[in-house]
């Protein structure tokens, strides 16, 4: 095979790429942490322009970050190059050095922020972003650990949320999956088996040997309401931070696109065309391979449009989907739809899924402007970047919760439950088992039981268990409800009980959900007190 090419996409090629849509979060400032994290299982990345991103999973247990650490020798000499506090665990490992250099001029596929000072990394700032880093180390399987370049800045102004992006790519290399396509350099030194952009000059512009992968700024202006916390659950007007790393570690890892519709980069107004960056060689990105229209036709066929040609950009602002096996597995059997304005977005268009598509659904974190947070990748995410070359650890990954029809309750009263399990990741969900008890100072109502229960009894501490021999595909929900009666018990002042979830292929996150609800005595009388002096 021919010696492999060095891709730097540069400010001409993805000078917009990958905008992220602002919501105000709160920023406190604190001590700095260190300048170097090495994480397992982790991993992050951002957006431009102000789309919205969604966040979340739980952290791993103890067991799991020290689990199946797998590092070869030149992984271990970049964890080795200031690392502080190393985390490892099954899957990918991250090293993220914040604010590397005096500056955060992003170099690499694009230059967003040229000289602007950064400030300190704020200590929530980054627990927020390890734990993004948390989540994609769940799903994704590389033996390459992946350096992530992370700057927090102020853009000055509020408008700009972050940016993301790989800061190289590679093609024609050992392991490349197909020939004459660019891989971004994370993936590139995946299938390589080595780490390829270290053999190359100091592509990232840090000043060290040791080049990034990823390179990202985060916005640290005072006009974004951040939310820090990893428990989904943003306030009014905030901005999830893990939500928007999550996003923009999808666009590192290979959700880019090289298709544009710019009279700059394809040399007459209208005209769509791809691999024209800086090093792209012409060459499309091993994402673009994948696009088709609505008819099936790939758009990388250059006898039906020429690159650059009106005939490629008029497809760029139709419908444009991804045609890979496991994308389409995962939107039921359907090409995934991608996000494709009447007027080419650059930084939006053909990066992301469609929004009116997806926006209310588990898949949402990759559409142009998220709403909820959401603390998973989606399976039409972890789809794509399986069909890019990806090894994405195959899981399903439950959401687990419990809701009561009350907060309060009297003595007397009938409380329903709701147990609520949805799959959300990557593999379905077989044999799914729910079990719970009869909460304590209750009775069970067995003609309350739904969806063909066995339990042992009605008093407090009985088991209810629903074997469902149901599987769960991806995005799928199943919910079962009970109800019991309230008795009033000296000493008992509220109802907490917690239960549980299991399938034969395993829930990879929340097993358990718990809820709380008050008991109001309604015998109890409160008589006015009168003081005397």
């Amino acid at each position: 095979m021919s010696k492999p090419s060095l891709v730097l996409i540069g400010h001409t090629f993805l000078g917009i790429l990958i905008l992220l849509t602002l919501i105000p979060f709160n920023l406190t400032p604190s001590l700095a942490a260190p300048a170097t994290q090495v994480l397992g299982r982790r991993r992050n990345l951002h957006d431009e322009n102000g789309l919205e991103i969604l966040a979340g999973e739980r952290p791993h247990t103890q067991a799991e970050t020290l689990a199946l650490v797998r590092r070869s020798l030149d992984q271990q000499t970049k964890l080795a190059a200031g690392s502080v506090n190393p985390i490892t665990a099954q899957g990918a490992t991250f090293v993220v050095h914040y604010n590397p250099t005096g500056d955060c001029k992003t170099t690499g596929l694009l230059n967003f922020i040229p000289n602007i000072a950064p400030d300190p990394w704020p200590d929530e700032a980054k627990v927020a972003f390890e734990h993004a880093l948390s989540i994609w180390s769940m799903v994704l399987d590389a033996n390459q650990t992946i350096v992530i370049n992370a700057c927090w800045a102020d853009r000055g102004n509020a408008n700009t949320l972050g940016t993301g992006q790989p800061v190289s790519a590679f093609a024609d290399f050992t392991g490349a999956i197909t020939t004459t396509t660019n891989y971004p350099v994370a993936l590139a030194n995946e299938l390589a088996g080595a780490d390829l952009n270290d053999a190359a000059p100091d592509d990232d512009g840090d000043g060290s040997p040791i080049d990034a992968e990823i390179t990202m700024s985060f916005n640290s202006n005072g006009g974004i309401n951040w939310y820090f916390g990893t428990d989904s659950n943003p306030g009014p007007g905030q901005k999830d931070f893990v939500t928007a790393a999550l996003h923009e570690v999808a666009h590192g890892l290979g959700f880019v696109s090289s298709m544009f519709v710019d009279t700059t980069l394809c040399g007459t107004p209208d005209y769509g065309c791809w691999g024209t960056g800086t090093g792209l060689n012409n060459m499309p990105l091993i994402y673009d391979r994948f696009l088709e229209n609505n008819g099936g036709q790939s758009l990388v066929n250059t006898t039906l449009f020429p690159n650059p040609s009106l005939a490629l950009g008029a497809e760029l602002t139709g419908t444009v989907r991804f045609n890979g096996p496991n994308a389409v597995a995962a939107d039921n059997n359907s090409r995934p739809r991608l996000y494709t304005p009447n007027t080419f977005d650059l930084g939006s268009s053909i990066l992301h899924l469609n929004q009116g598509t997806y926006q209310n659904t588990p898949n949402r974190l990759m559409t142009p402007t998220a709403g909820d947070p959401q603390h998973h990748p989606g399976p039409i995410t972890l789809g794509i970047l399986k069909d890019i070359g990806w090894n994405i650890i195959d899981r399903p990954l439950a959401t687990f919760t419990k809701s009561a029809s009350a907060t309060s309750v009297a003595g007397g009263q009938v409380l329903t439950y709701t147990l609520t399990v949805t799959n959300t990741g990557y593999l379905l969900m077989t044999d799914v088992t729910i079990t719970d008890t009869v909460p304590v100072s209750t009775t069970l109502d067995t003609a309350s039981l739904s969806g063909g229960v066995s339990y042992s009894g009605t008093s407090p501490g009985s088991l209810m268990t629903w074997t469902t021999n149901v599987s769960l595909s991806t995005i799928n929900t199943l919910s079962r409800t009970f109800a019991v009666t309230v008795n009033l018990e000296p000493g008992v002042s509220a109802i907490t009980n917690t239960a549980y979830v299991t399938s034969s292929a395993g829930v990879g996150a929340d097993d358990t959900t718990s809820t709380t609800v008050v008991i109001i005595d309604s015998n109890s009388v409160f008589l006015p007190i009168i003081l005397s002096n």
